[in-house]
């Protein structure tokens, strides 16, 4: 009787302990196999067309930005309605690739670049370049500092994760015996549910940005706008694939268990 209760106490907090940890899991595999991978990143600016956008778009936008009087708002107009794609992927990708490097831990320092001179802006001959060590203050450079090779770190704990989950499944199929399929089909199940819950609010969220009315917007939320409707389709379908695979390994598991289990009066 003991032995009963604590094997159900065991498998109740192992479902408690799973779900939350699967979530982490995925959120925190999307921020760094997907936000976080340069390829990735700049392949879904590439085929969202964030280069040849996003310049007209803040264009539209900069006569809504409070920050800027009415001669800079002129002046900047008309450098971003003249700024080729080639240009805007050459400034978005050297300089977030530093970044990413930089958190990746792959450079020890960080370099930002603009290239004032090919955006053709008057009275500058030369690119206005920011070096981490050499021109930030000490106090925010000692911030920043603490991210060098902060991607790293989240590998390490999300492969970690990876082996906490396969631990619950391990302990989930043993204290499920026999019903070892059993048990696992539903210690995984409302993972691949919960996922395609979350795959069907991505899905509203897509179909507001589509019929977005972004006039009146302000230079920020244009750009965040850009950043969202380029990476997010990506995330869709990478959780959709997850959830899927998930439910279907719970239902084969289940339809094993079926095949297996000798029907009554045989």
């Amino acid at each position: 009787m003991y032995s009963a209760f604590v094997k159900i106490f065991a498998k109740i907090l192992i479902h408690l302990v799973f779900l939350p940890v699967f979530l982490i899991s995925l959120f925190l595999g999307t921020l760094v196999f997907h936000f976080l991978d340069k390829t990735i990143l700049f392949e879904a600016f590439e085929s969202h067309q964030v280069y040849e956008n996003l310049p007209k778009a803040l264009a539209v936008a900069l006569p809504n930005e409070p920050t800027l009087s009415e001669e800079e708002k002129a002046g900047f107009t008309s450098i971003l309605e003249n700024v080729p794609p080639e240009l805007v992927q050459k400034i978005v990708e050297s300089n977030v690739g530093q970044i990413l490097d930089y958190l990746h831990g792959e450079s020890s320092d960080l370099t930002l670049t603009l290239p004032v001179v090919e955006l053709g802006i008057i009275g500058m001959n030369e690119d206005i370049s920011w070096v981490l060590s050499e021109d930030a203050e000490a106090g925010f450079k000692q911030q920043i500092e603490l991210l060098n090779g902060s991607i790293k770190i989240l590998e390490r704990a999300l492969w970690g994760l990876f082996a906490l989950l396969f631990v619950l499944l391990t302990l989930s199929a043993l204290l499920s015996k026999p019903k070892i399929l059993r048990g696992v089909s539903f210690l995984i199940l409302p993972a691949g549910l919960l996922t395609l819950l979350f795959v069907l609010f991505e899905y509203i969220i897509l179909s507001q940005l589509v019929t977005a009315d972004l006039s009146g917007r302000e230079p920020a939320e244009i750009l965040l706008f850009q950043l969202v409707n380029a990476l997010l389709p990506g995330i869709f379908s990478l959780w959709l694939k997850i959830g899927a695979t998930v439910i279907v390994v719970a239902v084969l598991l289940q339809v094993l268990v079926r095949l297996h289990t000798p029907k009554r009066g045989k």
